[in-house]
């Protein structure tokens, strides 16, 4: 019996850290860094000019956050 006690307070010890450790915010990545990348990413699929590129971007990041905020 008290090695049952033992044992569930470890699972509950241990259950306890994992919920604790991945409410970890700083291991995860913010929705602009996401845009950005996103970004680069398709700069470079499509090749675009700096120029173009500069013309395009307000427009991009402008819609990536109108739909993230509908998500």
């Amino acid at each position: 019996m008290k090695k049952n006690r033992i044992l569930l307070a470890a699972f509950f010890i241990l259950f306890a850290y994992t919920f604790s450790h991945a409410q970890n915010q700083y291991g995860r990545m913010r929705i602009d860094d996401l845009h950005e990348k996103k970004w680069e990413f398709f700069v470079q699929q499509v090749n675009l000019s700096p120029a173009e590129s500069n013309a395009i971007k307000p427009f991009f990041l402008e819609y990536e956050k109108n739909i993230w905020q509908l998500h």
